[in-house]
């Protein structure tokens, strides 16, 4: 078989790749689901401008706890020091994420009061343990309206941060409820070249924050 024949599959490949991501982008916006509640636009941007946003940061605490177990059956096995890499290297991540997050949100985000938690203190916390919150956290009282926001997949099965209400479920449009993780641009880079496709922190929170203040119709 000859190169262009390779050069051509190659190409219908690619072809066949954008495709896929143009689905993604325009499947995220299906038609409600039980679990998603119809918020009016005024309603929701009131209730969360005048209340908080929780950051739920995952601690990766299933994971880590099987990796444990793991470690401690297995004595004096060769594999003992692979498990041990991948605790070290599986607390590492949780700690990077967290301190990358807690620092965007507190120097970006500023459309309400923010909160951040760690995905095991979620349960207790909704139950009334306002302290769960971490220091970094603004001020709370039980009067606040409470919303999260957790990273999650939507619809579409993409990577996003998405905001829940108060009973954890999922806001819905025409509230701007998520931000990708991954921009369509960066997805398409991805597709002909080495370059990661992940957004920054930053660029996450800063997106986030815009999206908001333009869906109230207010300036920064």
């Amino acid at each position: 078989m000859t190169d262009s024949f390779f050069n051509e599959a190659l190409t219908n490949f690619r072809f066949l790749l954008l495709g896929i991501v143009l689905w993604h982008v325009t499947s995220d916006c299906p038609a409600q689901t039980i679990a998603q509640v119809d918020h009016s636009r005024q309603d929701i941007t009131y209730q969360l401008s005048t209340g908080i946003l929780v950051f739920v940061m995952p601690d990766y605490s299933a994971k880590l706890s099987a990796l444990r177990k793991e470690l401690a059956a297995e004595g004096k096995s060769p594999r003992k020091r692979r498990v041990q890499k991948l605790i070290h290297r599986t607390t590492q991540e949780r700690d990077q994420f967290q301190k990358e997050l807690i620092v965007a949100v507190d120097s970006i985000y500023d459309f309400s009061k923010k909160g951040f938690i760690r995905s095991g203190d979620l349960e207790a916390f909704r139950k009334g343990s306002l302290h769960l919150l971490m220091k970094q956290s603004d001020p709370i009282s039980v009067s606040n309206r409470i919303f999260y926001m957790k990273r999650a997949t939507l619809e579409s099965g993409a990577d996003a941060l998405i905001i829940y209400d108060h009973d954890l479920q999922r806001l819905s449009r025409p509230f701007p409820y998520y931000v990708r993780t991954q921009s369509f641009r960066s997805v398409l880079e991805s597709l002909f070249s080495s370059k990661a496709a992940w957004r920054t922190m930053p660029e996450l929170v800063q997106q986030l924050n815009d999206k908001l203040y333009n869906f109230a119709g207010r300036d920064h």
